[in-house]
């Protein structure tokens, strides 16, 4: 799987920016299926981090 750049990542305020960004960094081969993976793991980390 590929590397997503996390600062960028982070950098993305909401939920619709973060899909915005994978999908335009993975055109290929991004299914919903990791989509909500990444958000979630996105999501747990930055709830931990506050």
């Amino acid at each position: 799987m590929k590397k997503l750049d996390l600062k960028k990542f982070d950098d993305c305020k909401d939920r619709k920016d973060k899909i915005k960004y994978i999908k335009e960094k993975y055109k290929d081969g991004v299914t919903d299926e990791i989509l909500s993976e990444w958000l979630k793991i996105d999501f747990t980390k930055t709830k931990k981090r506050k």
